[in-house]
């Protein structure tokens, strides 16, 4: 766990953390770092008329968990954000066809 970060003079960050396994507490140097706390851990769903006569599937990129299940598939992405963009780069790699299209609120 993560109990501090801070700043060093050489445009570094230094991390302190306890392995929660054995208690030790240790600190390594990094170049960047990322806070990744789940600021987008619940999924905000959109309805888009029609929808209920669409037979696919339709899912959340909070449920996203590997390329595979799309492999060989016509995947729609709605949504050009970070979470739209990174699945673009995934899915296009093992779908038959692909779209991404922002999403216009």
């Amino acid at each position: 766990m993560v109990t501090d970060i801070r700043p060093m003079e050489d445009n570094t960050w230094q991390v302190t953390f306890v392995h929660k396994p054995t208690k030790e507490e240790a600190s390594e140097i990094y170049d960047v770092v990322m806070i990744c706390n789940g600021h987008y851990n619940e999924p905000s769903y959109v309805d888009y008329e029609g929808q209920e006569n669409f037979r696919g599937t339709i899912e959340h990129s909070h449920s996203f968990r590997s390329p595979e299940p799309y492999e060989g598939k016509r995947v729609l992405i709605v949504g050009s954000g970070p979470s739209g963009l990174d699945l673009t780069l995934q899915i296009s790699r093992v779908a038959k066809y692909f779209w991404c299209r922002p999403h216009e609120r």
